[in-house]
C-alpha cells in the first residue's frame, strides 16, 4: 500500500456539521476501497483562483492516506460523484524532508563580527570595470541613439 494524498475543495457555504459530514463521507469512501486515513488537515476557507460552479471560495481539506495503487481510479471516479466537492486532487504523498536545526544564534553573530582573514588590496583580483554594451547597427533606442529627438 501506497501512501497518497487528497486536497479537497468543498462548497464554501456549508456549516460546520455539513463540512464534518462531507469529510466523513470523503473517508468512508476512502475505507471502502481498502484504505485508511493517517491524518486530516483543514486549511479552512480560501478564494479561489476562478470560479467553479458560480462561487469564489472554498473550504480546503488535505488528507493523507494509505490505499492500493490499484483503487486509485476507482477511488477518484466515486469522489467525483458527491456535490459537496468542487474539486479535488489524488496524488502520491511525499513527506517533508526534515529541517536541519539552525546554529545557535552566538556562533552567527561571532562570525559576522570577525574581520575578514585576507587584506583587500594585497593579492585580490580587482574586480571588473562595468563596460557599456554596444547595440547592434541600425538599432535606434533612446539610449543608443544620443537622447531624445535625435535624427540622423
Amino acid at each position: 500500500m501506497a501512501d497518497y494524498e487528497i486536497v479537497a475543495v468543498l462548497r464554501p457555504d456549508l456549516e460546520e456539521d455539513a463540512i464534518e459530514a462531507a469529510l466523513s463521507r470523503i473517508h468512508q469512501r476512502v475505507t471502502e476501497h481498502g484504505g485508511t486515513v493517517k491524518t486530516t488537515d483543514r486549511w479552512g476557507k480560501r478564494r479561489l483562483a476562478y470560479a467553479i460552479r458560480k462561487y469564489r471560495d472554498g473550504y480546503y481539506i488535505l488528507s493523507v492516506l494509505s490505499l492500493d495503487a490499484g483503487q486509485v481510479a476507482r477511488l477518484r471516479q466515486t469522489l467525483g460523484l458527491q456535490e459537496d466537492l468542487l474539486r479535488f486532487v489524488v496524488a502520491e504523498h511525499h513527506p517533508a524532508p526534515p529541517r536541519p536545526v539552525p546554529a545557535a544564534p552566538a556562533a552567527a553573530t561571532a562570525q559576522a563580527a570577525a574581520p575578514p582573514s585576507a587584506p583587500s588590496g594585497a593579492g585580490a583580483p580587482a574586480p571588473a570595470a562595468a563596460t557599456p554594451t554596444a547595440s547592434p547597427a541600425g538599432s535606434r533606442t533612446p539610449s543608443s541613439s544620443g537622447g531624445e529627438g535625435a535624427d540622423v
